[in-house]
């Protein structure tokens, strides 16, 4: 018997499959096919992407309230997690943020990766690209380059053919890198303008090493692959583009503003009196 996962894993990939098959009977181009087979992909995804992000926001939004919340119910462990719930469910928020499109991007990324690393199945017994269509004949007779690159070819395989030949994939590589860098600038400047300190250098921080960390990593991937990942970029910042011109960049939720909070359960500390205004009342008391 089938294992359904396994099942489904191989469902997918047939899909990617056939749909760059597809793609690639209207355009004769592997490169093409990819680049409309990402956007269908994530404007299917759009509306996904929507919903995670305003939930998001709204996160943001009831972070003093959650504040008081664990500071009067700090004792009452129970009672905290229930009022808690209760607020997030009547504003849509969810903790998870936007890792809603990421969870559902993921196995189509890995299902890409493998689909490109063998789409007529040269090295295995499965074919993902269906066998006898115009893209699976291109790929057999290695006809099927995108501007200079085998996309079935990584930077580091193609810099064993020479720096002149590898040119194409190591400018696609910083291009992936530079998008990706973009992108993430973009999104979490507007979670960066409702943050605390501590939050935004956290953010700050993760958006200058993970486009890094990604260069390092895919400096062995496909360049497919590479083109996927940067055009998914680019959809989703003209996503995020959208979404702030329908829903506006989100305000500075009430009582945060942008220095570092008192931490979970510390009182607030009382404002100190002006020495000057001090001495004043100390003169009026003698005086009186």
């Amino acid at each position: 018997m089938l294992d359904p996962w396994w099942t489904l894993w191989d469902w997918i990939k047939e899909g990617l499959g056939w749909s760059f098959a597809i793609s690639y009977d209207f355009i004769p181009s592997f490169g093409i096919a990819i680049i409309l087979v990402t956007v269908v992909i994530n404007t299917l995804l759009f509306p996904l992407t929507l919903k995670q992000t305003r939930s998001s926001r709204a996160m943001m939004q009831i972070q003093p309230e959650l504040q008081r919340i664990r500071r009067d119910y700090r004792d009452q462990r129970e009672e905290m997690q229930r009022r808690m719930t209760e607020l997030q469910r009547e504003h849509g928020a969810s903790p998870l943020g936007c890792l809603g499109p990421l969870l559902v991007q993921s196995p189509i990324l890995f299902a890409i990766f493998r689909v490109l690393n063998d789409p007529t199945g040269l090295h295995t017994d499965f074919s993902p690209v269906p066998p006898g269509s115009a893209l699976w004949e291109a790929i057999r007779a290695e006809d099927a380059i995108f501007v200079g690159m085998d996309l079935a070819l990584s930077p580091a395989q193609a810099t064993t053919t020479g720096l002149v030949a590898a040119l194409p994939y190591l400018a696609t590589m910083v291009l992936m890198i530079t998008i990706q860098y973009i992108q993430q600038w973009y999104t979490q400047r507007d979670q960066v303008s409702v943050a605390g300190d501590r939050q935004r250098r956290q953010m700050q921080m993760f958006t200058r090493i993970m486009p890094l960390f990604l260069g390092f990593i895919s400096w062995n991937f496909p360049a497919g692959l590479l083109l996927y990942w940067t055009t998914s970029n680019l959809v989703r910042l003209s996503q995020q583009i959208a979404i702030n011109w329908m829903d506006g960049r989100p305000e500075p939720p009430p009582g945060l503003g942008a220095e570092e909070k008192p931490d979970e359960g510390d009182p607030p500390s009382s404002p100190q009196p002006h020495s000057h205004s001090a001495r004043k009342s100390r003169r009026r008391k003698r005086r009186n």
